[in-house]
């Protein structure tokens, strides 16, 4: 498949996801120094994930563009591979160097939350929640759906599935996409990580039930059937509820580890769910894209990560997100006679 003729720059592809790293960085510095938190092993540990995971999407793209190559008789193949080479890590960087900068940022300014601003809207979330589920609780509601046995499933999916959907989906989308579909795609992620999962996150903090005893001693009574369910049902051993007591351990430390930092609303499971159906409703695995959201939605409601209203909030940031991520990459572009053509996945 050729590039678009109206293919933007590399210098505007990079513009954005530059600038959303340096401010997240600026942020995460300033409220680390508030309130005394300090990354440890944190940008070394992305890195090193995303490096990998980036090269292995290279290798398979490249891999399966030989295929073609090979199986079309095309005509100078080496030459038209090596190119298709050059142009898909042009923006290879953005998955592989960018993202996991940011995502430290992230976490780290994450987990200032509690010394900075604390959990104080959890009641009112918390009441939101009950409110709109007609006098219920999400996660009852969640727990009386899915059968016990699925249980465990459900966990590997929340606890790993979604972590390798993002790491993988995305960099292997960095190459084998056009520059304006990767700067979308990585711009209204960034996006909206920041304003919803920094910005909302400060203004209006929660913990999640299944961690509102560590901030709301009111609500402890309230959500304590739902820690003890999820213990008879997964088993002290799950990878749930290890990462739960991993998370709700880090909530003291003066220190922001990979993947420590809590806060409910909105949900950066959803909002990335979210970015990546966008990303593929125009492609054959939309309906998997769906399920995947859907999954993730029901999860983080069944294991107590978030109450039902994260998931709208945060969806509704991941579109407007990506809609200004697109309409700032439908101008400026340049003409496809300054771009080599370009093979995709």
């Amino acid at each position: 498949m050729t590039q678009p003729d109206d293919e933007i720059s590399i210098a505007k592809a990079y513009g954005l996801p530059v600038a959303l790293t340096a401010i997240t960085f600026l942020i995460a510095i300033s409220l680390g120094a508030a309130s005394g938190v300090r990354p440890y092993n944190l940008f070394g540990i992305y890195l090193w994930g995303w490096a990998a995971a980036t090269l292995l999407c290279l290798l398979v793209a490249v891999f399966f563009e030989a295929m073609h190559l090979a199986l079309t008789k095309a005509d100078r193949p080496v030459s038209r591979l090596m190119e298709s080479v050059r142009v898909r890590t042009q923006l290879a960087p953005v998955a592989a160097f960018l993202f996991p900068l940011f995502l430290g940022a992230y976490t780290w300014a994450k987990c200032s939350i509690p010394r900075i601003v604390g959990y104080r809207w959890e009641a009112f979330w918390s009441d939101a929640d009950r409110l709109v589920l007609f006098g219920n609780d999400g996660w009852k509601i969640a727990h009386a759906i899915l059968p016990t046995q699925a249980a465990p499933f459900l966990s590997f999916f929340y606890a790993i599935g979604w972590g390798l959907a993002l790491v993988v989906g995305s960099s292997l989308y960095c190459v084998s996409k056009s520059r304006r579909e990767v700067a979308t795609f990585f711009s209204a992620l960034m996006l909206s990580w920041l304003i919803g999962g920094v910005c909302l996150a400060y203004a209006v903090s929660a913990a999640g039930p299944i961690f509102v005893h560590l901030s709301d001693s009111a609500l402890a009574a309230r959500f304590e059937p739902l820690r003890a369910q999820l213990l008879s049902v997964l088993g002290d051993k799950n990878t749930i509820i290890s990462t739960q007591r991993y998370l709700a351990a880090g909530i003291d430390k003066a220190y922001a580890t990979k993947g420590s930092g809590v806060s409910a609303m909105p949900s950066m499971h959803i909002a990335t769910a979210t970015i990546l159906l966008i990303a593929t409703r125009r492609r054959w695995l939309l309906p998997f894209a769906c399920l995947f959201w859907l999954t993730t939605f029901f999860g983080s409601v069944y294991f107590g990560y978030h109450y039902a209203l994260d998931a709208p909030v945060a969806a509704g940031i991941a579109i407007a997100c990506w809609w200004i991520s697109a309409r700032y990459y439908s101008s400026g572009s340049v003409r496809s006679a300054m771009i080599p053509a370009q093979a995709t996945v």
